[in-house]
């Protein structure tokens, strides 16, 4: 199930008020990378995280071209159902999302979307991953499960160097695996 929207990747900056400066830091060596989309997961609970907004504010303010959906981070019915009629996206990851789950929950946000006039091709699926996946595996995610947008996190401690080698050396090739792909199809 490919949707057909443009190839996107994004980075999800740690909202962790432990080392204050740090989330702003890596929110501009992104822009400069030339990263997409920057995000930040809102866990209210998480006494040690940043509050959403206020983090987000502070990186529109430090950033050129930032822009704030209200994403949903769904796996179950009643959420894929949300997801659906009022998100702007789904935003599960790879790591808790299983590919052979992946056709039923994008269908439960498809038939939700539908049933509330929506067209379900205006919802951004989007997929956290690793910086550790190759260019064909995210290129298989969108071709295969509809993902457009894919937002690594950071896995090494050297959180520059490891954005740096993925937008380098595994982004570029994504896209024309993609056009490829739809082309052939």
């Amino acid at each position: 199930m490919d949707y057909g929207r443009p190839i996107q990747f994004g980075y999800f900056v740690p909202p962790d008020s432990m080392r204050p400066m740090r989330p702003l830091e890596l929110a501009v060596c992104a822009e400069v990378l030339g990263i997409d989309l920057i995000g930040a997961q809102d866990h209210p609970y998480q006494r040690r995280f940043y509050d959403v907004w206020t983090l987000l504010t502070a990186i529109a303010m430090r950033t050129k071209r930032v822009s704030v959906f209200i994403w949903l981070g769904a796996y179950k019915p009643r959420m894929l159902r949300l997801v659906g009629k009022a998100a702007d996206g789904w935003v599960p990851s790879f790591e808790y999302m299983k590919q052979e789950a992946m056709p039923e929950a994008n269908a439960r946000i498809d038939d939700a979307a539908r049933e509330a006039g929506r067209d379900p091709a205006v919802i951004r699926r989007v997929l956290n991953i690793a910086a550790n996946l190759t260019a064909d595996e995210i290129a298989e995610l969108a071709l295969k499960h509809g993902f457009d947008t894919f937002v690594i996190g950071a896995t090494q401690e050297d959180v520059e160097a490891e954005l740096r080698e993925f937008v380098e050396n595994v982004a570029p090739k994504v896209r024309p695996l993609v056009a490829g792909g739809r082309e052939s199809s």
